[in-house]
């Protein structure tokens, strides 16, 4: 089973994760963990349902994807000049070369690119919730289960390209064969990466100084870096690395000072951005504008299926 939620990787669905997060962070017990008793004994039950964590987990999986600028550009978005497009390719093609997607692996298929609520997978559907109630119990099953194709149904990022085509930047793109083409730049496996990244304590077991492999998507917008954010650039998080990272980390300091920051600019293209619609037709330049507007403040609506497909 993959596990990839969480900062040492111990969660496989963002339900779970939310629930995690949720009693530790945020102070709020979900029935589904502590029942109809006061779990924190703050004199409030019931802070969060059963649907109110399918919302929850709903709202997270529809977000739009992360992009990367030189896509934004090929599709028409933005324009890069010659010599930034270039550079940031530059740093593509040094990433390979000193060994970094080995592990950051750059694109991966889904073969099923459906998103269900409760999982249809075997392995990621939890038939008795932590507090001991059976979900089917509490109306979580998988024949009522909410669904959408992820290569389709993003409600955010809807833009109007140049030639008047409206393309869905928020959903992953399609291969030929229906898969969903995932730029998650990661293996989805944990490695040690030395006593330089350890923790101070090993809380789950996996050991102190195993990680597992953090995205890349995004990582362009995700400052401060590494797991505990102490590192405030991106080249200060990749010589943070060592243990199975070790000879990447060495071949990147023995770089070119232009290979170097060839690799940091094509880091740099790696972003998470809203398009807005409504912002692209009052640019009368005929370029859309990057919106810096978060993710909550945004009005979006996604389309869910409550009838779900064949199952895998």
């Amino acid at each position: 089973m993959i596990r990839v939620f969480g900062w040492k990787g111990v969660h496989a669905s963002i339900r779970a994760f939310t629930r995690h997060a949720a009693h530790n962070e945020l102070g709020m017990q979900a029935d589904e963990l502590v029942g109809n008793h006061d779990g924190d004994h703050d004199g409030v039950t019931g802070e969060l349902s059963v649907g109110d964590l399918t919302a929850l987990t709903v709202y997270m999986a529809g977000l739009e994807r992360p992009i990367s600028r030189l896509e934004l550009d090929e599709k028409g978005v933005i324009e890069l000049a010659p010599e930034e497009k270039s550079l940031i390719l530059r740093g593509q093609d040094v990433l390979s070369e000193i060994g970094c997607a080995n592990c950051h692996v750059p694109v991966m298929k889904v073969s099923t690119p459906v998103f269900s609520e409760p999982s249809l997978q075997n392995g990621f559907y939890e038939d008795i919730f932590p507090i001991g109630e059976k979900a089917a119990d509490a109306g979580l099953t998988r024949d009522t289960a909410i669904w959408f194709d992820l290569t389709k149904d993003s409600p955010n990022n809807h833009v109007n390209a140049r030639g008047g085509e409206t393309l869905n930047l928020g959903a992953f793109p399609a291969d030929e064969d229906g898969s969903a083409l995932i730029a998650w730049y990661s293996d989805f496996k944990r490695h040690d990466m030395g006593d330089g990244l350890s923790d101070a304590v090993d809380v789950h077991g996996t050991g102190a100084s195993v990680w597992p492999t953090a995205s890349l998507a995004g990582v362009g917008s995700t400052g401060p870096w590494l797991h505990d954010g102490n590192a405030t650039t991106l080249e200060e998080a990749i010589l943070a690395h060592g243990g199975e990272a070790k000879v990447s980390r060495e071949a990147f300091a023995a770089l070119a000072d232009q290979d170097r920051g060839a690799l940091i600019a094509f880091l740099e293209n790696l972003i998470i951005i809203d398009l807005d619609p409504e912002e692209e037709e009052e640019d009368h330049a005929g370029s859309t504008k990057l919106n810096p507007t978060p993710t909550h403040m945004r009005k979006a609506s996604l389309t869910v299926n409550v009838v779900p497909p064949v199952k895998p």
